[in-house]
């Protein structure tokens, strides 16, 4: 069974990368023929400070599945209140202790949170660290909850992708990864803190994967601020790595008990292969990671290797291939690794991805603005010289006639009379008339004979009684009438403003409608006319009716005769003139709704579509138009639907816009009535609807312009108000496209779902013709496997010499391969052996290497097997030292280093816990012989019997002498900088710094001995170089002097560490914008802990070290 996943994408370029995952997922389920949702035990989330996912050439996550970290606060300064009132000094002191020296003065910040984080470290990690409190933790804990509850649904999602589901099988746990870069300010900000999220949610989330990428990716457009970034979140990182202690928990909400943070492994991702293989962009980064992760959701093979490499054999090589800065190597094991990927494809899916953005961009152009090549050839030389307003006015008066006639309301006076026809036409009218007369008729018997008074009084009641019953059942038959055909027309207008959208364009439409209605209200006006002329017809029907049996008319006169004939049939008009008066006013009513709730309620709907889709094919805030990167009907493949370097077609690219043209016409059906073009046909049909469904119910696709209502077919009567749906939203048209595109039986549902196996193949799998290519498509096959092995090497840059440096374990490789569906005997099973064979230089069999079933596309991975220091990876350490080079003191504090570190320094030293408390020890130890400097401004060095070496030229915060050990080890992250021209010795000063701190051992028995207990024994320094003669001088006494005089410059430092926690701390402990601290000790109070530890072991050590020297003088003089 395949597992369920947690991706959480951070910032811009990590939800970018997880919105690539999905989307391939969600193509792999379409091709393997899964029509059920998006699984819900496979959990994609974004998280970013902007407010909407931007750059729509990537398909969006689903609203829910994206969370903004903004919070809806338009600046910082709201944020940081809303900040200090959740963790303020006051409410939450613990989690006050967190926020020191880092985060922002606020007045200074002037980001305004809705277009990100700045690319401030600092200011993204504030908005994520609030967020996290609430919404991001309850998504966190959802996206939990549904692995475990989709369950079932995963089970028969992995049958579908040919893995075998044993009953009873138990949900495995989820693999929990975490994708962003080093470079931006909220991904880079937030990363760590969603990793320990990740563990305190969830018992399950116990091993969480992180996935960074390097700032090399963004090529040209990488700035300094990105290096600096990438700088302070591999500080943080490595701190994190290798931390065994659960810091920083008054920030991260925990349901879960968790003793460590950061996370389990890490995989470092660049846009050059450590083969020197560039893939040009980001973008083609993001599209590589995200095919990899893909295949790690729905492929069995790639997901036990994956799981087996972070569970089983990252525990073992990185231990194994510990070391990075020359020193202490065992205390630090390998940090990261890296992998590279390349797919090997037909290139259908792809294919169908520009087939469907060509139609999606072509429906949505041609709604917006179709009207100009229509204008253009209609009107002809003369559009040429019309304005846009004027060519609608034109082509509407053309085509108001035929759109009036279609939608059911023609009511002209010359022409057809569609709503008299159907209520009050002439045959209508006639019928009524003689169903009235025969009833006036009834009671009359044709030999009755009665004088003219009688025949007229009893004419006249009967005709009164008949006209009281046919006014009264107007209501109810008329009622029932209008119903049946409120509904008819409704269901007209939506399809006929369908139909000439798709033919002529909505602002065409638009002003159809506009002139419609008003002829609608028009002809509502008409009938209340006629309504009047039939009530004055009827009234002089009556008149006349009463002067056809005079008074003075004398005997009895039969029912045949004329006059008695004639009173009938004036009788039975007026009552029949009466009648369609009173239809008439209905109608009139009736139109008027028809014009001012139906015809505006559509017109509405069509104009807010109208303004969505200009937004789609406009310029937004100076950024491109959505569909600008989209295919169009030119003959040409945009640069983003082409293969990156690590993709491999065997069809070519440049053949798709003729074999869209081909594909479409064989399978529009009968092509009666459609544009010549295949495409512009396809479009009509796609906007015109009626056609496959959605594999579900075998229900029709709609109408692009429908009803939404409850049932599948719309209903309305006058009086009612409408509610109108237009498919115009990117993923419902997406849907639309896709229905029409994988209808059954047709040759284009063929072709985007053939398989490698099948496409290999020397015969049709179904019609059992030979292929006439097959050996061209073997050969080709053959070519591109063998690049794409090459070029499936890990996505990170490494310093070779650097790595035999630091590290035991050479680089080494794990080639995986997802599977090529080519069983024994498959006419390219061979032809990949060798292939295969040949590249591991390895004549074993290799079927681990082939699947069942069959694939569109197959992966090729390769992991690099142990991880490595970030010390010997030059596409991150190249960018640094470049970067760091072209600043002066100044600005490295300001521009360089703002607001970039996003953790108190005990969270930020590159050091394990163990190391960072030795490297206190050795300062103590250092600055009491001497031997090291400790000035605010200029070079730091530290000397030993090696030799002097150099700290980092400058710091990174501005501080005075007491706070000069934490300002060092904040800046030892910039020693990464100069690894690239000196190697480990970069790491020297440091390394020195440790060996200080660490005589007799580590954090549990500290001893004063080596080189220190020669100096205080005799006071000679040897090779050590005096660096700082002033604190030398205390030492040119007797050894229980030196010592005395050590401890109390030990004790001086512990009386102002325990001052410095005797006092509150400070509301502010915030960094401003030009390098420094307020207050200026808060660095020390961020590592106060550490920092006393530090020095009451030291001072602890010289006790002893003291009673040992005075037991051998005393056995001496003994």
């Amino acid at each position: 069974m395949l597992r369920p996943i947690i991706m959480i994408g951070c910032g811009g370029s990590g939800q970018k990368a997880v919105r690539y995952v999905r989307d391939s997922v969600k193509r792999h389920l379409e091709h393997q023929g899964w029509e059920g949702d998006f699984p819900k035990a496979w959990q994609f989330l974004g998280i970013d400070t902007l407010t909407t996912q931007e750059d729509p050439s990537i398909p969006f996550l689903p609203n829910n599945d994206y969370v903004s970290v903004s919070l809806a606060f338009p600046t910082y300064q709201g944020l940081n209140q809303a900040i200090e009132t959740k963790f303020g000094l006051e409410v939450n002191p613990n989690a006050f202790h967190d926020l020191q020296g880092w985060r922002p003065n606020p007045s200074q910040v002037t980001v305004p949170l809705k277009d990100g984080a700045g690319q401030l470290r600092a200011v993204g990690r504030t908005a994520g660290v609030l967020a996290l409190q609430d919404y991001v933790a309850k998504r966190v804990a959802f996206a939990f909850a549904q692995c475990s509850a989709g369950g079932p649904e995963l089970t028969e999602v992995s049958r579908y992708l040919n893995v075998s589901v044993p009953p009873g099988t138990p949900v495995p746990d989820p693999i929990t990864i975490v994708v962003g870069s080093m470079a931006g300010g909220t991904g880079a900000g937030i990363m760590l803190d969603v990793v320990d999220l990740v563990r305190r949610t969830d018992i399950k989330g116990a091993f969480p994967v992180l996935v960074a990428f390097t700032p090399d990716i963004f090529g040209s457009i990488q700035t300094n601020a990105m290096t600096a970034n990438s700088a302070a979140f591999m500080a943080e990182m490595l701190s994190a790595y290798w931390d065994d202690e659960n810091t920083d928990s008054a920030l991260i909400p925990a349901t879960v008990a968790v003793n460590t943070r950061g996370p389990h492994s890490i995989f470092l991702v660049g846009r050059t292969n450590i083969d020197g293989l560039d893939l040009l962009d980001s973008k083609n980064v993001y599209r590589a990671v995200g095919e990899a992760l893909a295949a790690v959701t729905t492929s069995s093979t790639v997901q036990t290797s994956f799981h087996n490499f972070i569970t089983v054999n990252w525990p073992m090589a990185a231990p194994a291939n510990a070391g990075g800065y020359g020193f202490h190597s065992s205390r630090m094991k390998g940090v990261a690794s890296s992998f590279g990927s390349a797919t090997i494809s037909i290139g259908r899916d792809r294919f169908r991805d520009y087939t469907k953005k060509l139609l999606h961009r072509s429906i949505i152009e041609h709604l917006a603005e179709g009207f100009e090549p229509v204008a253009a050839a209609v009107l002809g030389d003369a559009a040429k010289s019309m304005a846009g307003p004027a060519k609608i006015a034109e082509l509407s008066r053309r085509n108001i006639d035929r759109f009036m006639i279609d939608c059911g309301l023609s009511e002209s006076d010359e022409g057809s009379k569609q709503i008299s026809d159907r209520f009050v036409s002439n045959e209508i009218m006639k019928t009524r008339l003689g169903q009235v007369a025969n009833s006036i008729k009834a009671p009359f018997t044709p030999a009755m004979q009665q004088n003219a008074g009688v025949w007229l009084q009893t004419i006249n009641a009967q005709a009164t009684q008949i006209r009281t019953a046919e006014l009264s059942a107007v209501d109810a038959e008329l009622g029932a009438e209008l119903r049946i055909w409120g509904t008819e027309l409704y269901k007209n207008v939506l399809k006929t403003t369908t139909e000439f959208s798709g033919t002529l364009s909505m602002p065409l439409v638009l002003s159809l409608l506009q002139s419609t209605r008003a002829q609608v209200l028009q002809s509502s006006a008409k009938f209340k006319e006629r309504a009047k002329e039939a009530s004055g017809l009827a009234d002089k029907a009556r008149e006349k009716a009463r002067g056809h049996l005079s008074a003075n008319q004398k005997g009895a006169i039969p029912m045949s005769a004329a006059p008695v004939q004639e009173t009938i049939q004036d009788m039975s008009k007026a009552i029949v003139f009466d009648w369609s008066a009173r239809v008439r006013e209905r109608l009139a009513v009736a139109l008027e709704s028809v014009a001012t709730t139906m015809l505006s309620g559509v017109e509405a709907s069509v104009n807010q579509s109208l303004a969505r889709l200009n937004m789609l094919t406009q310029s937004q805030d100076g950024k491109p138009a959505v569909v600008g990167n989209w295919p169009k009907n030119d003959g040409i493949v945009p640069t983003s639907f082409t293969p990156s370097p690590v993709e491999f077609f065997l069809e070519e690219f440049e053949t798709w816009p003729e074999m869209v043209k081909q594909l479409v016409s064989r399978s529009l059906g009968d092509p009666a009535g459609l544009p010549i073009d295949p495409v512009e046909a396809a479009r009509l049909l796609i906007i015109r609807g009626g056609f496959g469904g959605d594999g579900k119910g075998g229900a029709e696709v709609t109408p692009l312009i429908w009803a939404d209502s409850h049932g599948s077919e719309p209903v309305w009567e006058p009086g009612q108000q409408i509610s109108i749906n237009i498919n115009d939203d990117l993923e419902q048209l997406t849907e639309r496209i896709d229905s029409w595109l994988m209808r059954p039986a047709t040759e284009m549902l063929y072709v985007l779902t053939e398989g490698l196996g099948s496409y290999l193949m020397d015969k049709h799998h179904k019609t059992g013709a030979a292929i006439a290519d097959h050996q061209q498509r073997l050969a080709t096959f053959r070519q591109k496997l063998t690049l794409a092995l090459m070029q499936s090497r890990p996505l990170v840059e490494i310093d070779l010499v650097m790595n035999a440096t630091v590290h035991p374990q050479p680089l080494k490789y794990v080639l995986n391969i997802q599977g090529f569906p080519f069983g024994k005997g498959h006419p390219a099973r061979e032809e990949s052996e060798q292939v295969i064979q040949g590249f591991l230089n390895d004549a074993r069999d290799v079927d681990w290497a082939f699947s069942s079933g069959d694939a569109e596309s197959v992966l090729i991975t390769n992991f690099l097997e142990y991880p490595v220091n970030p010390s010997v990876i030059t596409s991150f350490t190249q960018p640094l030292h470049k970067a760091v080079g072209a600043y002066t003191p100044e600005l490295l504090r300001s521009s360089f280093w703002q607001w970039r570190r996003a953790r108190v320094l005990e969270n930020f030293v590159p050091l394990p816990d163990e190391l960072r408390v030795a490297a206190i020890r050795g300062f103590a130890i250092s600055r009491i012989l001497g031997a090291m400097t400790a000035l605010p401004v200029g070079q730091n060095k530290i000397a030993t019997e090696k030799g002097v070496f150099n700290f980092p030229t400058n710091l990174l915060t501005e501080t005075n002498k007491n706070n000069i050990l934490p300002a060092l080890l904040e800046a030892m992250v910039l020693t990464f900088a100069e690894a690239p021209t000196r190697g480990k010795a970069a790491f020297s000063a440091y390394g020195a710094l440790l060996d200080y701190g660490t005589g007799g051992g580590m954090a549990a028995g500290f001893e004063i001995d080596g080189v220190t207990a020669h100096i205080l024994k005799s006071g000679e320094y040897g090779k050590v170089e005096i660096v700082d003669a002033e604190r030398a001088d205390s030492l040119r006494n007797d050894p229980q002097g030196r010592i005395k005089n050590a401890i109390a410059y030990l004790d001086a430092n512990i009386k102002r560490f325990d001052a410095i926690e005797s006092r509150p701390m400070h509301p502010n402990s915030w960094r401003n914008q030009v390098g420094a601290v307020d207050p200026v000790d808060t660095m020390t109070r961020e590592l106060l802990p550490d920092l006393r530890k530090g020095h009451v072991m030291v001072r602890e050590a010289l006790e002893r070290f003291e009673r040992s020297l005075n037991n051998e003088q005393t056995e001496d003089v003994a």
